[in-house]
Formats: structure tokens, sequence, C-alpha cells
């Protein structure tokens, strides 16, 4: 076989092997993922953690522009919202709460959104025009409700609530946020429970929710809408899909994002071509110089298994 033919070989194995690698790969993220595709690419900054005045910096474990987010299939009493999150000490990508991925305003061919869910308002089944939040019901936060005093009693309850919610000091830049939950009931169409949901970013999102502008105006985020939950990233590649569509990368996308993908691709593609370039021949001429050595070691000497002769009969005496 000549040379030529022993790489285009050595090419078509390679290149199956990784294709078989890939292809296992994501059979086991849609194995655990429940979803096809298993990973979005996020698109905005609207997660990231800027720090304000400063440029933006991309973190392992928070979501940045240009990441690919694992996202698997989630129902109501899986997800816990930022409330939820501070009673058990649970955080995912450097906040309290789950983030949750889903249709706004419920249009499915919209790009769904990646914000933290907040709270949830269960719609009060007598009245049907006010709200419970059990979840406030042990909160250690602070959280007011406005307005403060009904017929002169002071309201600090979590159910059958209509007025202005306050939320204190909540997430990343300890915002305090404000939900109308009587703009909500008065412009819905069709009241319904859900889930108030905001982007980490206080440059381009918090305090302000969605449910309080048009990416999911008055319509708090049934369970029925969430496509997903976030369970993880690999960061800075979505990039390469994002430049491909737009022909160009996002104006919010960290700097170090870019430089980081570009390291990445370089090792990615690095490692094979030092393992046949340097190290296979490495380890080829090292096995060839230990057989050469072999065989150039002197024989080991043989001896003489033979057994002995048998001794002359007439030589022997007999004693007297």
């Amino acid at each position: 076989m000549s040379e030529q033919e022993s790489a285009v070989k050595g090419f078509l194995r390679d290149a199956l092997t990784a294709g078989a690698i890939v292809a296992l790969i994501l059979l086991i993220l849609l194995a655990y993922s429940g979803i096809w595709p298993p990973m979005v690419v996020v698109e905005s900054g609207s997660m990231q953690h800027d720090i304000p005045g400063k440029p933006a910096v991309s973190h392992i474990g928070v979501i940045d522009t240009g990441d690919l987010v694992l996202i698997k299939t989630a129902d109501r009493a899986s997800i816990q919202t930022y409330i939820d999150g501070v009673k058990s000490n649970y955080k995912t990508y450097g906040e309290y709460g789950d983030v949750i991925i889903y249709y706004p305003n419920g249009e499915r061919d919209q790009i769904p959104i990646i914000h933290r869910a907040i709270v949830y308002l269960e719609l009060n089944q007598t009245t049907e025009r006010s709200y419970d939040i059990p979840s406030l019901k042990d909160y250690p936060g602070n959280w007011s409700i406005e307005p403060y005093e009904l017929n002169h009693e002071y309201i600090h309850r979590w159910y059958d609530l209509s007025g202005t919610l306050y939320l204190y000091n909540i997430g990343y830049y300890n915002v305090t946020i404000e939900i109308h939950l009587d703009t909500i009931l008065r412009n819905s169409p069709e009241p319904n429970s859900g889930y108030i949901t905001m982007g980490d970013n206080a440059a381009t999102n918090a305090p302000v929710y969605d449910q309080a502008f048009s990416i999911s105006l008055n319509h708090p985020v049934p369970p029925s809408e969430v496509k997903g939950v976030a369970r993880g990233e690999i960061p800075w590649f979505g990039l390469l899909k994002l430049y491909t569509e737009n022909g160009h990368i996002p104006p919010r996308t960290p700097s170090n994002s870019v430089t980081n993908l570009i390291i990445s691709i370089i090792v990615l593609l690095g490692v094979p071509f030092v393992y046949d370039f340097a190290i296979t021949p490495y380890l080829e001429k090292k096995q060839g110089k230990d057989e050469q050595e072999e065989e150039e070691l002197p024989a080991p000497p043989e001896f003489d298994r033979s057994p002995p002769p048998p001794e002359d009969e007439g030589n022997r005496t007999e004693m007297p």
C-alpha cells in the first residue's frame, strides 16, 4: 500500500471515528434532555453578570452571549423559582432558582426566551381576579404588598393579592422588583397562573420583569409554555452559529468570549495534529529502537544439558 493510500485510509478512519463519537454524544444528550435539539444558543446578553461601567466579561457558570445551553424537560414540580431557591439555598448560573426556556406569549414560532423564574403566581380559584403566592409564606427575604392597608388592617398575607408586590434585594444586583398584579389581571383577557420571569443583567433587564413589557406582556408563563429548564452550558461555541447566520458577533458579546473561543478551537485542532505528527512518530521511533537493541544483544550462553557418560565398568574396584 502506497503512502498516499495509507494517508487516505487513515483520514477516513479518523473521520468515521469522529462521526461516531459525535453521534453518540448527541444520542446521550437527547436521552438526558428529552428535547430536540437538546441545546440552544444564547443570542443576547440579558443573563450576563456585567459590572456597570465596565466591559462585559464572560464567566464560566454564568449564561453569556454565545454560550450553548443544555435544556431538559421539566414540569411545575421540578422548577424552583428565585423565591423557592432562597428558601432551599438552591442556585443555578450564579443566582437562586432555575433558569427556564419558554415561548414568549405562548407563540411557539418565536425564538424562545431564556430567563430566570422569579416567582410563581397562582390564580385564586375563588375570585379569579387575584393571585395566591404560596412560596411567600415562609420566604425569609423582604417583601411587601401595596396597598399596605385594607379596611385599616395591615396586609402581609400571601393569598388573595391584587395590588403591587414588592420583592427587595433580588438577584445579582440586589434590585427591587415591582410586580403590578393589578395591571396583569386588568389587562389580561384571560388571567392565568404562571411564572414571573426576568433576565439577570441590570444593564438590559433587571429590575424590569418580562411580563412588564413586550417579551411576555401581562402574561405569566404557564408550565405548558415552558420548553425546558437550563441544565448546563458549553461556553463560547454558540458564537460560531451566530456569526454564520448574521455575519457578525452580537454587540453585547464579552470580548474574552471571542478570545476563549479561538484558543479552544486551536487546542481542539492542535491536539490531533500534535498526536499524529509528533507523539505517534516518537512512539514508533522508540519502539523500533527498542526492537533494534533487543536484536543486537548477545545471545545468552548455552549450557550442555546432556546426561554425563556412564562410568567405565573395568575401572571399578570392589571393597573387600
